[in-house]
């Protein structure tokens, strides 16, 4: 045995052969109020309340629901009243089996419905967990004027095993919008198809299309990419095109079924969205694009995200959507 083994051997014992127990006090939690709140054209305004919690605290979640805060809003500076606590169940029967309720502490107060183009104050104030604000401003409605696609952006055929062919299409989807040039716009998109196939010729289908989002340029200078409203950095006050890549949902990929269905309209669900909310789904992007899944996140830890928050004084967000609905016909 040379010199070296043996001496490698001698260190390795030292190292792994003594053992110490240290006590290392883990710091305690101050927990903190959390407000989730996001304001829309058609609801009254709703604030959900919880509390923080440390990680080595002992709880359930009933013990998160804030019952006796006090909640108000402001419109422009102008007090618009207290919001009412109201004990909110919601059963979950689709990924629950059997069923199971939630709880949760909602605080609003009917009638109280944000107006596109004002600033919203927000104050809540508990006892025990002291007072936290925030403020964010209702978005004006999206102004859209035009939206082009070409279905045949990218084509992928394949055969299976039966002889049946199958396409994976891919499509670019262009919204050109009217920007105003007083306020920075942050703009998301839905787009819904409704369309006929050979095989079912007396049936109208009626299906979402899933897109991508992002805040980063393609070659062509187009803001793409996935999940993330899309800012009027480029178009602000002006005119200005936002393209998405979208997989149209024909035949479930049949060629047959995907080459001769007929598009008999178009819905698109624009929404603008506030400075905040905008953070928030930016950050939460960069979170789900970190996660690892099965054996790599065993052994490789995740890169941590720090989620935005605009709450003074406590946890979570207090943001605006405005989203407007507009038909096409297919040209």
């Amino acid at each position: 045995m040379s010199f070296r083994l043996i001496f490698l051997l001698l260190i390795t014992t030292a190292l792994f052969g003594c053992e110490l127990d240290l006590e290392v006090p883990f710091p305690k939690h101050e927990a903190k109020l959390v407000v989730n709140s996001y304001l829309t054209e058609d609801d009254d305004i709703r604030v959900f309340l919880t509390r923080s919690y440390g990680l080595l605290d002992d709880i359930n979640e009933n013990d998160l629901w804030i019952e006796d805060a006090t909640v108000t809003i402001k419109e422009d500076g102008v007090e618009k009243g207290s919001l009412a606590y109201r004990d909110t169940t919601f059963t979950d029967s689709i990924y629950s089996y059997p069923p199971k309720s939630f709880r949760y502490a909602q605080y609003s107060q009917e009638g109280l419905r944000p107006v596109p183009g004002k600033v919203y104050s927000l104050e809540v104030s508990h006892p025990d967990y002291g007072t936290v604000t925030s403020e964010t401003k209702m978005p004006n409605q999206t102004k859209l004027i035009d939206i082009e696609y070409n279905l045949n952006f990218e084509v992928n055929r394949w055969t299976q095993p039966d002889g049946t062919v199958y396409i994976n299409r891919r499509a670019t989807v262009d919204f050109e919008v009217e920007d105003p040039g007083d306020e920075e716009n942050y703009y998301y998109f839905e787009l819904w198809v409704a369309y006929t196939m050979p095989s079912f010729p007396e049936d109208t289908f009626y299906s979402q299309v899933y897109m991508t989002h992002n805040a980063y340029r393609d070659v062509e200078g187009y803001w793409v990419g996935d999940d993330i409203p899309t800012p009027d950095t480029d178009f602000n006050g002006g005119k200005g095109k936002i393209r998405t890549l979208a997989y149209f949902p024909f035949g479930n990929g049949r060629e047959d079924l995907v080459e001769n269905a007929e598009l008999l309209g178009l819905e698109v669900k624009a929404s603008s969205v506030s400075k905040e909310l905008y953070d928030y789904k930016q950050k939460y992007s960069q979170q789900k694009e970190f996660q690892l899944d099965g054996v790599e996140s065993a052994l490789i830890p995740n890169e941590p995200v720090s989620v935005p928050s605009n709450i003074e004084g406590g946890y979570g967000i207090f943001a605006g959507s405005n989203t407007a609905t507009f038909l096409f016909d297919p040209k």
